[in-house]
């Protein structure tokens, strides 16, 4: 029997109240700065393909999250890599969408992989430290972690800040 199933969403937008000739102003009360974000941009968009050399962040962990709208372990894992973002300085989110296994994001970098999620991660100089497709999002987070307790201890024993 065939059904029709339907979602939807809803959002208010709540609306300052606005100002008129004979209300007495408001004292305004600074706003606290926008929280750090990190530092996660997109790459590619619709399947476009990009340069890797282009793309890598000296002096940071870069991680390559290649992502689909239909993917939801990609979802899960691009919202775990933005929190360690915006806790990490050092670590860099540059995000590839692939819509499907056909694009040029798709033929250039990920032939041959099992398909979605794929995350790769270059260290601080932007040599390749591991390449992971087809993984789950908790394999994908406990590895940046790894990675990233590594390099505190490193950082630690040489004295230097980060």
């Amino acid at each position: 029997m065939p059904a029709i199933v339907s979602l939807g969403a809803q959002y208010t937008i709540p609306l300052e109240e606005t100002e008129t000739a004979s209300a007495p102003s408001k004292p305004t009360t600074p706003r606290p700065s926008a929280p750090n974000k990190g530092d996660i941009q997109d790459i590619a968009r619709n399947g476009a393909s990009f340069v890797l050399q282009d793309i890598l962040v000296p002096g940071k962990i870069t991680v390559i999250d290649f992502w689909a709208e239909w993917c939801e372990p990609c979802h899960i894992i691009t919202h775990q890599l933005t929190q360690i973002a915006a806790s990490h300085s050092n670590v860099a989110i540059r995000k590839a969408e692939v819509p499907d296994f056909e694009q040029p994001v798709f033929l250039e970098h990920l032939a041959g992989s099992p398909g979605l999620p794929a995350v790769w991660i270059f260290d601080e100089k932007g040599a390749l430290v591991i390449k992971m497709a087809g993984v789950s999002p908790n394999k994908v987070v406990e590895e940046l972690k790894n990675i990233l307790h590594c390099d505190d201890d490193h950082t630690q024993a040489h004295g230097e800040d980060h």
